[in-house]
């Protein structure tokens, strides 16, 4: 059971009906040639850059912030599940994840999936041995959203990557400062607190810095403290005017968790 507290800083009605129904075709049409806010979310790092995800001949998933948090996974590998085509064993806690990809033969780790963030592959190899990309990073507060591209021409920015891209869009800076704060406690003994603060830097510029800490003993109690760390990032981005960004961000991650086995 999870428990958490929230701080969040006659002629003329003809006349008027043709009116109405003109008003309201032209509002129709406005509104079909508006597309939806979700019809312009692409994947960063693929071909089809300038794409939206309707239109894209390859298969994206967009996980945004309020699907991870109902989806409330335990572990980085654990969201992968509200991905289509996607199977997340993740049954030993953090870190050592099965993730299996419909269509690609495995027998465990994670050899088709590769993680990136904000575009970037964390780690080029798709897995070593007991190394899957999914240990790498932690899911916290500054995470925005989550877009996973199967198979296409996703292999192209990901190592040669066949099988999944995962890439996890980090919050950025805007024109006003904004502030998140959150503790969450289990009933099995977890604590933990994330926190982000964002804000504006100049015109066009903004940062974000923000992250997570938590220790506790783990679902099983080994009689000492097995569970202890955190993650933090920090971003610094830039718009040009509608002619593109430039974004620097720096991730440190020191965290130390149970890999449990049966």
């Amino acid at each position: 059971m999870l428990r958490s507290a929230i701080l969040m800083l006659g002629t003329a009605p003809l006349a008027l009906i043709a009116s109405t129904a003109h008003a309201q075709t032209a509002a129709d049409s406005q509104a079909a040639a508006e597309p939806a806010p979700d019809e312009e979310i692409v994947v960063v790092g693929t071909a089809g850059g300038g794409t939206r995800r309707q239109d894209a001949a390859f298969a994206v998933t967009t996980l945004s912030e309020d699907l991870i948090d109902r989806a409330a996974p335990t572990s980085t590998a654990d969201i992968l599940r509200a991905v289509p085509g996607v199977m997340a064993e993740s049954s030993g806690g953090q870190n050592g994840a099965n993730i299996f990809v419909r269509g690609y033969p495995s027998g465990g780790d994670a050899q088709f999936v590769t993680f990136q963030m904000g575009g970037v592959p964390i780690y080029p190899p798709a897995t070593l041995s007991f190394l899957e990309n999914s240990q790498l990073i932690r899911l916290d507060e500054t995470v925005k959203r989550i877009d996973a591209v199967r198979g296409g021409t996703g292999s192209l920015f990901s190592s040669g990557q066949a099988g999944l891209t995962v890439n996890v869009v980090p919050r950025t800076g805007g024109s006003r400062f904004e502030a998140f704060g959150k503790v969450s406690y289990t009933d099995y003994g977890e604590v933990r607190g994330d926190a982000w603060v964002s804000g504006p830097l100049g015109e066009n510029t903004g940062f974000m810095i923000g992250g997570y800490y938590a220790q506790g003993n783990g679902v099983r109690d080994p009689q000492f403290r097995a569970e202890k760390g955190g993650q933090i990032t920090a971003n610094i981005r830039h718009e040009f005017d509608n002619r593109g960004s430039v974004e620097i961000y720096a991730r440190y991650l020191n965290d130390r968790g149970q890999w449990l086995l049966p």
